[in-house]
């Protein structure tokens, strides 16, 4: 699906790669009277002790809100995502945010506050906790780099062929530190 070989694309997941969401959702539902109970575990359910089906309304609320338009950079992210766009790459968002135009109008204005408007090519959207596999097959062996913090995510990468990175903030394996060595010197 590169439509031109030559052009150098980098896909990625937005939240946990590019924007702190986990931070900024934590705060939300304090706000809203829920405590976290299990800080050591990544499933939100098992953080609060909730239901997944109430866990998904209040994750489709949150989102709808104006919060999503200054999520602050996950990381290092600015300073790495500069560094690739100086060496020529430009990104193309895939994020499971959801549909509504108010989420995908925040979504945007955030990553261009945070990154510059020249840094994206695309934002595909898609509903909140779709599976990113449809999208990732259109790229099926275009030699692109795929970045992402969820393990399944990854794995659907993989599975296509992408160059792909397991972002984890639990993890010092890969730092945009490194995914920016690596890309930089076609490391994978």
């Amino acid at each position: 699906m590169q439509k031109n070989p030559k052009e150098k694309i980098i896909l990625t997941d937005v939240d946990g790669c590019l924007v702190d969401w986990n931070l900024v959702f934590r705060s939300w539902m304090n706000s809203n009277g829920y405590s976290s109970i299990k800080t050591n575990t990544g499933l939100i359910e098992d953080q609060y002790s909730l239901p997944t089906k109430q866990v998904r309304m209040l994750i489709t609320e949150f989102n709808k809100t104006d919060n999503i338009a200054s999520l602050p950079a996950f990381d290092d992210s600015v300073l790495y995502v500069k560094k690739l766009t100086e060496l020529g790459y430009k990104f193309i968002c895939i994020t499971s945010i959801g549909l509504d135009t108010d989420i995908k109008n925040n979504r945007i204005t955030n990553l261009v506050d945070l990154f510059g408007k020249n840094t994206f090519l695309d934002f595909i959207f898609l509903k909140t906790h779709q599976s990113k596999t449809d999208i990732l097959k259109k790229y099926k062996d275009a030699g692109l780099y795929w970045i992402e913090d969820n393990i399944d995510q990854y794995n659907a990468g993989v599975q296509v062929g992408l160059k792909s990175f397991y972002l984890n903030k639990n993890s010092l394996t890969n730092s945009w530190k490194e995914i920016y060595s690596r890309i930089k010197y076609d490391i994978i």
